[in-house]
């Protein structure tokens, strides 16, 4: 099944494909549909191909642009000399988008947080796996509503950083704030998270 997206430019963030590796098609189907850009990084344009993705942008490290200009119609080919993720995020500043969603595999899903931590304060950043959806938060105060039953967590980017949250209108805890949050839920509401200063890691199953 192809997929393209069908929204305003610059409303949404880009989608970008880090791995795909077991990423069910089923998942990742709305994100492709609301997502203004599809950039694929090199390593992952053969399973992108195989889901027949719409793919607006390749990028890679000294990327052979010739090897991938029969692929697809109208795909930018940008082959990036340097750090790969300072080549992505200044790509993505050129673009005006509020932010990016980075699909990955759970072996590497801690690893590009930790690429993403400098640049958090400035864009809207998620990591997507397919077991979770990790948040770098730059809301002192996030808020969703949830149902169902479920697992989230929260940590801070920062040892001076504090956490509090409340669960269906209630405190989670009644001690001082905490470093890290570990919240288990079971019935339908609000979920609210505060934190001192920001940016901070929230963690939700996807």
């Amino acid at each position: 099944m192809s997929s393209h997206h069908f929204v305003k430019e610059n409303q949404e963030p880009a989608l970008i494909i880090d791995h795909l590796t077991a990423f069910p098609f089923s998942k990742l189907e709305d994100l492709l549909e609301w997502a203004p850009q599809v950039i694929c990084l090199s390593d992952a344009v053969p399973e992108a191909l195989m889901y027949q993705f719409k793919i607006d942008v390749i990028m890679g490290i000294d990327l052979d642009v010739s090897t991938y200009t029969d692929f697809q119609d109208h795909i930018e080919c940008i082959s990036l000399t340097g750090n790969l993720w300072e080549g992505v995020i200044s790509y993505l500043n050129k673009l005006k988008v509020p932010g990016a969603y980075f699909i990955t595999d759970q072996a590497h899903a801690h690893q590009l947080i930790n690429q993403m931590k400098p640049y958090a304060p400035y864009f809207d950043l998620q990591v997507i796996s397919p077991e979770q959806r990790y948040i770098l938060s730059r809301k002192k105060l996030w808020k969703k509503w949830i149902s169902g039953s479920g697992r989230y967590t929260a940590a801070s980017f920062d040892p001076s950083q504090r956490l509090t949250a409340t669960l269906f209108g209630k405190p989670i805890s009644h001690h001082e704030p905490l470093e890290t949050l570990d919240i288990l839920y079971e019935g339908e509401g609000f979920i609210e998270i505060k934190a001192t200063t920001c940016p901070y890691l929230i963690s939700e199953p996807l």
